[in-house]
């Protein structure tokens, strides 16, 4: 009795814990095959997927690399135009200095023609002659500062033709820049477009991409369940098939006691006739399933 109430005991502890299984299952697949098949399928759907989510973001994470690379080098070339502009304004500045200087000279080299012109002569202003003079300067010094205006300004015309040769180099750079720096700005707007452009189609990736994801874990959970079920359901069936009764319990059929007792009095009774010894302690002992002779087999 007390092995087959532990089995009982079992057996509905089991079928409480698959009452419980059945109800989490609920309206699921019944079948764990049907669950694996709908599994490896959304495994398929899930790598196409996965695929092209990766493409996608492969193709933005390209365009992000190309874009900062265009906004790096257009930064550095626009740090090169601002120096250009304060380069450019400074030989701009230098070139009417130059200018100012030339015409400083040009006016000094007049004057000392003039000058070495009427040297010697009347005054052509008062009519002075050259003895009654009170400035008198030397045709030769005359000549001389008019050698050295004009050699200055030859140098200062020399050097404003290499100043105008270098400010137009760095003018035709400074335009240069300028057509790098809208073209790059144009390819960063491209950049921005087009990463504009994909970011529905990403979406609808990630989208679906979470989607697969919460579907293979509630399938995951529904094949641990059955995984359970199934393996409690086995155990189950082991329990009931068990057998409650011990090796060393007595044979539960057998003929009755009273005929046991009948058949061991028919025994002592031929016994006592033959003379056997002890023969009235002899009797059938229903457990050894033998005749004893005083407790003996």
């Amino acid at each position: 009795p007390a092995r087959l109430a532990a089995k009982v005991a079992k057996l509905e502890r089991d079928d409480e814990m698959l009452a419980q299984l059945d109800k989490e299952l609920g309206d699921a697949l019944a079948d764990r095959t049907q669950v694996d098949a709908q599994l490896t399928e959304l495994a398929a759907s899930g790598a196409t997927t996965t695929a092209e989510l990766q493409d996608v973001q492969a193709q933005l994470d390209s365009n992000a690399a190309e874009r900062r690379a265009a906004v790096d080098r257009r930064q550095e070339l626009t740090a090169r135009a601002a120096e250009l502009d304060v380069t450019l304004e400074r030989f701009a500045k230098l070139r009417a200095v130059y200018s100012s200087d030339l015409d400083r000279l040009q006016s000094i080299e007049e004057g000392g023609s003039l000058l070495a012109a009427i040297a010697g002569r009347d005054c052509p202003v008062c009519g002075a002659p050259p003895s009654a003079q009170k400035h008198r300067h030397a045709a030769e010094e005359i000549s001389m500062a008019h050698m050295a205006a004009a050699a200055e300004a030859r140098k200062i015309e020399r050097e404003q033709r290499e100043l105008a040769h270098v400010f137009d180099s760095l003018h035709a750079e400074s335009l240069e820049l300028a057509i790098s720096i809208a073209s790059l700005g144009e390819q960063i707007e491209e950049f921005d477009q087009h990463a504009l452009d994909m970011r529905p189609t990403e979406a609808s990736l990630r989208s679906s991409f979470e989607y697969y994801n919460a579907q293979r874990a509630e399938l995951g959970k529904l094949i641990d369940l059955h995984m359970r079920r199934e393996e409690l359901a086995s155990r189950r069936a082991e329990i009931d098939a068990a057998s409650t009764k011990n090796a060393r319990d007595p044979l539960a059929v057998g003929p009755a006691s009273t005929v046991l007792f009948e058949f061991g009095e028919a025994v002592k009774a031929v016994l006592t006739e033959w003379g056997f010894p002890d023969a009235e302690k002899i009797q059938f002992d229903a457990k050894a399933s033998d005749i004893t002779i005083a407790g003996k087999a």
